[in-house]
């Protein structure tokens, strides 16, 4: 849904250009799993009980997590209208589309376009309600239901069930119907407020209006002290003991739950996966990750939202489920877009560019390279400039053409060594030296192994120290 969004730098809008779509027959052919969004509670692996053995999820059979089926959708979007209050107008104009979602979902083969379209477009009225209430735009509940349709949703109605996708979760009614009904309380609120005092000046309308875009951006987040060192201490160890990681975690959430501190759970959930990630747990880590995205739209916590999509795609996409990955990818893209951080608009165009490189997809993969490259200068990141160099070269060593790997592998190694980044250093040496050794320049490429080794050593990267070790190795052999 967000391939044809234009994705907003505070520069300029930026549209990327249209890529030819990689067919990949292994792809969206999995088994069905079992597997639900579940709280961290109910996984009994938190701390150390019945871990599931490394293998038992790998990047060969993950597959993607349960289906949402749209008679949960349909609960959660009837949920909201009613907590929201709207007229009558607006509550028939909205169940209007709802029953044409509705009445296609009934069907043998549920056309999933009609359904898409009429939700949007109930969304979009819902929205415009909002809006006129609050006399400020709004976007929260096409938000909400963007959020949803990213998910793995069952377009085929089935009239058993009778909890919504978010109360299946949290055994609450939707955020978005609390989000929705909380900014309308506000709004009654300051309509109070203005009928017993008329003080307010032109300069303070002035400095809301000034404030008011910050806060649509990116919402300040109070988060709670002991849930914010609980999850400083997993991070210090979740690299190294994802286990111990997870029952820190585990602990964090609980008290996060307890204060009902949505974003902080948000929060929670993201690491938890990371910890799932690092254990071989995809599965787990796709669950986590879809129940923190959940949430991170439902407070309005835009980086989170960019970060777990680009989390999901990274799954995916070694995953072998690129189409998949490449919904995330834009995802992340247009949330980026929406609160103008186009640096990390760049990393992503880098990763995207990237999937299209393991499959040898050449001008596909140097096209995203090209735009990431230039975001990057508009945002001066040496690092993702570095970055897109780096791909690049490695894209034209894939495709046999030498002098142009060795080309852009100068050009990254310029920006890493004004950036002072020795991991970036490290590895664009080793990969000029390989390709010294393609072309039979022992020396030249004994003196890059040696220039990685030294950058390495300053990083303390075994793996890597090791490898070049041998490389060195078999070059005065």
């Amino acid at each position: 849904m967000y391939n044809n969004a234009i994705i907003q730098t505070s520069y300029k809008p930026y549209i990327p250009p249209p890529k030819k779509k990689a067919v990949n027959n292994n792809e969206e052919k999995g088994q069905e799993t079992k597997g639900r969004v579940v709280s961290p509670n109910e996984y009994q692996n938190f701390k150390g009980e019945k871990q599931p053995s490394s293998d038992t999820f790998t990047h060969s059979n993950v597959q993607p997590p349960e289906k949402i089926n749209i008679k949960q959708v349909l609960i959660d979007f009837n949920s909201t209208l009613a907590a929201i209050g709207a007229t009558e107008d607006v509550e028939n104009e909205v169940k209007t589309y709802l029953g044409l979602v509705e009445s296609q979902a009934q069907k043998n083969n549920p056309n999933k376009k009609i359904i898409v379209s009429n939700l949007k477009i109930a969304a979009d009225v819902l929205d415009g309600y909002i809006s006129d209430t609050l006399k400020k735009p709004s976007k929260v509940v096409k938000d909400w239901v963007d959020a949803l349709l990213l998910q793995n949703i069952d377009f085929k109605n089935d009239a058993s069930i009778t909890k919504g996708a978010f109360e299946s979760i949290t055994g609450e009614q939707p955020q978005t119907a609390k989000l929705a009904e909380k900014k309308l309380a506000e709004k009654a609120q300051t309509q109070a407020a203005a009928l017993q005092s008329q003080e307010n000046t032109d300069e303070t309308q002035k400095a809301e209006e000034t404030a008011q875009p910050a806060a649509q951006q990116n919402p300040i987040h109070q988060d709670n002290p002991q849930v914010t060192a609980l999850i400083s201490q997993a991070d210090k160890i979740i690299e190294t003991e994802p286990k111990d990681a997870l029952s820190v975690l585990s602990e964090a959430f609980t008290i996060a739950q307890n204060y009902s501190d949505k974003n902080s759970m948000a929060k929670i959930y993201s690491k938890i996966a990371e910890a799932q990630n690092r254990l071989n747990n995809l599965h787990q880590a796709l669950d986590c990750l879809n129940a923190s995205t959940i949430l991170a739209y439902e407070t309005e916590n835009n980086t989170l939202k960019s970060h777990n999509h680009k989390q999901m795609a990274s799954i995916y996409d070694e995953a072998g489920y690129m189409d998949t990955a490449m919904s995330h990818y834009f995802a992340s893209l247009g949330v980026d877009g929406e609160i103008e951080n186009t640096e990390n608009q760049a990393d992503t165009l880098n990763s995207i560019g990237k999937m299209y490189t393991q499959r040898y997809m050449k001008d596909e993969a140097i096209d995203y390279y090209k735009d990431a490259l230039d975001l990057a200068k508009i945002t001066g990141s040496l690092n993702i400039m570095s970055d897109s160099f780096f791909n690049t070269a490695i894209t034209h060593k894939n495709s046999g053409d030498t002098e142009k790997a060795i080309s852009n592998l100068k050009n990254a190694a310029l920006l890493s060594e004004k950036a002072g980044n020795t991991d970036d250093l490290s590895a664009i040496y080793e990969e000029a030296g390989d390709l010294m050794v393609q072309k039979a320049y022992r020396k030249r490429a004994q003196d890059l192994y040696k220039k990685s080794y030294r950058m390495a050593e300053k990083s303390g990267d075994k793996e890597t120290l090791s490898r070049l070790r041998e490389k060195l190795y078999s070059i005065a052999a």
